[in-house]
């Protein structure tokens, strides 16, 4: 039973990946396009808990799981993205210093310190 478990842990990452490389992509390409609204035209930066919100409405609406918004601040910043099953599933984490673009997987280190 275990193992089940872990395989669909796995499929649901790779799956997660694929849909948030795609997500991330479509926010650029309107960016690009000089059709983004003001709030999200320094993407990634300042945006986090706006694109989170709008990408748990588009996973929600895939049924692939229950997606939760999360925000949490450390010190006076603060920062937002997207939680199910135990995996993250975050689109802005480059905003800061050393974190890659696209972030799906269990919480490391970093997420803890929010």
């Amino acid at each position: 039973m275990e193992v089940n478990q872990e395989l669909q842990q796995s499929y649901l990452q790779v799956l997660l990946i694929q849909q948030a490389t795609r997500f991330r992509a479509a926010v650029e390409r309107v960016i690009e396009n000089g059709k983004a609204p003001d709030h999200i035209k320094r993407y990634p930066h300042a945006c986090c808990g706006i694109i989170s919100e709008l990408m748990g409405d588009y996973l929600n609406s895939l049924g692939i799981g229950e997606f939760n918004y999360v925000c949490s601040a450390k010190g006076i910043a603060s920062h937002a993205w997207l939680e199910v099953s135990d995996l993250i599933i975050d689109i802005t984490g480059d905003q800061f210093h050393g974190r890659p673009p696209i972030y799906v997987d269990n919480p490391d280190a970093w997420y803890a310190e929010w």
